[in-house]
């Protein structure tokens, strides 16, 4: 079987998930081709390494230059210079295609900039057929959807949705932006049940979505049986970008509330990842008086998230939100690193979070901006450390169960033949 992988950026330290997912087809006898509009991060070494094992074959597809240099009157005559050679060279090479690019309305946003002349010119003449193109996120949707129907892929057309291309992206347009993938598009995946409701109030057909979760290969994450002694140092982590949509805020003033208010000094919350609120978010450590307690770690390579922070933790929280604008976390795929590795999760009741947890059991589900309810949890687990024990057993079944690559990578198989 011949598959067309088609991502904006590949591989992303970000988007690891669907790196695993295509080595795992790679390893199960699928031949996958990788077209990307961003060659990615090949210096990291655990991606480096998952790439060349494998000989992953990427080809990028260019994408306008305009934007790439400073506006100074030397650039500009360079970028239009190049375009224009550019666009006259793809013109000349393909002036059907080139045509209909320029004429074909529904293509929507590709045509601006002549997006589509810079991206189709590796793959002028080279007749690429595959059984599958599948597409990962929406947009990559109706990229995938234009190549196949200027003639330059060929395949059935399989658009995985993950979350902020349906939750996010459209109420950021005033038009449909989904007008000719919804048209185009054979079969459609979501990541989780809440992504396929929400994709179809945007129109999207019930029948052709199908729930194929973001994965993890649990033989990646070490299993530990969490014991927790009265005295000793109580461990909390949290894995996220520092957004307005992972509700960290909230965390914090859980840990102000147990130490200042029940004088819970032997805690200690570890915040993993970077982002644009790392400022705030440390004032208000600070102006809580916690610097003792809740550490901002920064951005920490898998390797040492995996051997260090979760090879530690009593309790992983994702205290996410829905934010003002409506934005919400789409699945979680930290909460399943996490129960893998045998630390109970806490989670909110928003997006496609609680379907990622065995409620009450691997861990507890809780509504968002309540930090009163990550308090009880906290002393719940501290006063009965056994429950620590028990939940993390749980954790790790129900990820193998429902979230193993192993076995998702066979549900991706089976969809495509089907």
């Amino acid at each position: 079987m011949k598959v067309a992988f088609l991502i904006e950026t590949f591989p992303s330290t970000t988007e690891l998930a669907i790196l695993n997912q295509v080595v795992a087809l790679v390893e199960s006898g699928v031949e996958v081709t990788i077209f990307t509009f961003n060659k990615g991060h090949l210096k990291n070494k655990v991606i480096h390494k998952k790439v060349f094992k494998h000989s992953l074959n990427i080809i990028e597809l260019p994408s306008p230059i305009f934007s790439r240099f400073k506006a100074n009157w030397k650039n500009v005559i360079y970028v239009r210079v190049s375009a224009f050679s550019i666009i006259l060279r793809t013109f000349l090479a393909s002036p059907k295609a080139c045509f209909r690019a320029i004429l074909t309305k529904k293509y929507g946003e590709a045509r601006k900039a002549f997006k589509i002349f810079y991206a189709i010119q590796p793959l002028i003449n080279k007749n690429y057929s595959f059984d599958v193109i599948h597409c990962q996120f929406g947009p990559l949707g109706t990229w995938g959807a234009i190549l196949r129907d200027l003639g330059f892929l060929s395949g059935k057309l399989v658009t995985s949705f993950r979350g902020y291309d349906i939750n996010d992206l459209p109420s950021k347009s005033k038009k449909d932006i989904y007008t000719f993938l919804k048209q185009e598009g054979d079969i459609y995946t979501a990541n989780t049940n809440n992504t396929k409701q929400n994709a179809i109030k945007l129109g999207f057909s019930d029948e052709r979505i199908k729930i194929i979760p973001s994965s993890i290969n649990i033989d990646e994450f070490n299993y530990r049986e969490r014991t927790y002694y009265k005295l000793d140092a109580f461990e909390i982590i949290t894995v996220a970008r520092l957004t307005e949509v992972k509700g960290i805020e909230y965390a914090i003033k859980a840990i102000a509330i147990l130490k200042n208010d029940f004088g819970f000094d032997i805690i200690r919350y570890r915040i993993i990842g970077d982002g644009e609120l790392k400022t705030s978010l440390q004032r208000l450590i600070d102006v809580n008086r916690l610097g003792d307690c809740v550490i901002l770690e920064g951005y920490q390579s898998q390797e040492t998230l995996r051997d260090e922070f979760y090879n530690k933790a009593h309790l992983f929280i994702l205290p996410s939100i829905i934010t003002s604008n409506g934005n919400r976390e789409a699945q979680g795929i930290v909460l399943l690193e996490a129960q893998a590795c045998g630390i109970p999760v806490v989670g909110t009741n928003t997006g496609g979070i609680p379907e990622g947890i065995l409620k009450n059991k691997s861990g507890f589900v809780i509504p968002d901006k309540d930090p009163h309810a990550i308090v009880e949890i906290v002393r719940s687990l501290i006063e009965n450390p056994s429950l620590i024990k028990e939940m993390g057993k749980e954790g790790r079944h129900f990820v193998k169960q429902k979230f193993d690559i192993n076995s998702i990578t066979i549900k991706l198989i089976q969809l495509y033949k089907s």
